[in-house]
């Protein structure tokens, strides 16, 4: 899924291109089940042919009842583990390639933690401790 554009149209010069992509998470059956829409290797697909190029990728998760411990990674808050929710992934194109390749050989189905990248200027920007943080270690790149 694209940033709601069409497949191959260029964007405006300035804006942040992105791959979008939703984890739906849930322990069935006492197994953690990690559902991706679309799946990864359509975006893979996908960011071959947009042109310019995606330079984000927004994982945005879904913990339905609860957070698994597979991620824990996610969250230390004890409440938001018991009830779930929402999270989010924000990752630069070069770091995703390097995530889904650890992710493919790990052979669970489960997503990894990775770098974040803070929440870009023209998309309003950010200045909660996980962006100012994902900032700052750029700063020192």
């Amino acid at each position: 899924m694209t940033n709601g554009t069409a497949r191959g149209k260029k964007q405006n010069s300035g804006k942040t291109v992105t791959l979008e992509q939703l984890a739906d998470i849930e322990v069935r059956g006492g197994k953690t089940v990690t559902t991706l829409y679309p799946p990864t290797e359509e975006m893979v697909e996908e960011a071959k042919t947009m042109e310019p190029p995606p330079t984000l990728v927004y994982r945005r998760f879904y913990f339905r009842r609860g957070v698994p411990k597979e991620y824990h990674w996610v969250t230390d808050v004890p409440s938001r583990r018991a009830n779930g929710g929402a999270a989010l992934q924000r990752i630069a194109l070069a770091d995703w390639y390097l995530v889904i390749e650890e992710e493919k050989r790990s052979g669970d189905g489960h997503l990894r933690a990775c770098r974040i990248m803070p929440r870009p200027a023209d998309r309003g920007g950010c200045a909660c401790r996980a962006c100012e943080s994902a900032r700052q270690r750029l700063e020192q790149d």
